[in-house]
């Protein structure tokens, strides 16, 4: 799978894969891919994966929530999954932005002592997803070992949702869609 993964991250890079004389399938695919990624409004369906070790490098800034589930674990623990478009890039355009969004899930492990605040009354707008300023992590101290304390700040409406969990793993699920919008809209919101 590690293969998998770096082969199709040269591809996004824009290189072919090495080859030498005639043109190997590889390279017609990379063609196809490269002709693809030209297109103004969809993009191919590329996996991204990330995790915890990733945390630094990612951002969560304007990016909508549609849903979450709690799951239960073991041990009084258990998982928060939450479906997002992940904004992964931010492009100037003139005095604007335009943003590369794909569908994603954001899931957190062995989660504990959730708390969530959320309050749709105070905006005066229609009940839709909410939108995240950013997540945050910090460490605490307990009396038998050192907490990993995840927030979700929220944007809007305003809120929070904040627990402790041992790290997250989130992959895009869908396509990426080239937008004027920071969040898709559901018939963008596709595995296809």
């Amino acid at each position: 799978m590690p293969a998998k993964r770096s082969l199709s991250m040269l591809r996004l890079a824009g290189k072919p894969p090495h080859h030498s004389g005639r043109v190997s399938s590889n390279v017609r695919q990379h063609d196809n891919l490269c002709r693809a990624l030209r297109s103004p409004a969809k993009r191919p369906m590329p996996t991204r994966q990330w995790s915890t070790t990733d945390f630094e490098q990612m951002s969560w800034h304007d990016c909508h929530v549609h849903g979450f589930r709690v799951t239960e674990g073991e041990h009084g623990a258990g998982e928060i999954e939450f479906d997002l478009d992940y904004i992964l890039e931010w492009r100037c355009k003139g005095e604007g932005y335009s943003f590369l969004v794909a569908p994603a899930t954001l899931r957190f492990h062995q989660v504990t002592d959730l708390r969530i605040a959320i309050d749709w009354s105070a905006p005066i707008a229609a009940l839709g997803p909410f939108s995240l300023a950013g997540i945050e992590r910090r460490s605490e101290p307990r009396p038998l070992h050192t907490a990993a304390v995840w927030v979700l700040q929220i944007n809007w409406p305003e809120g929070n949702i904040q627990f402790e969990s041992t790290g997250f793993t989130q992959c895009t699920w869908g396509r990426e869609v080239l937008s004027m919008q920071q969040g898709l809209a559901p018939s963008e919101r596709s595995a296809a």
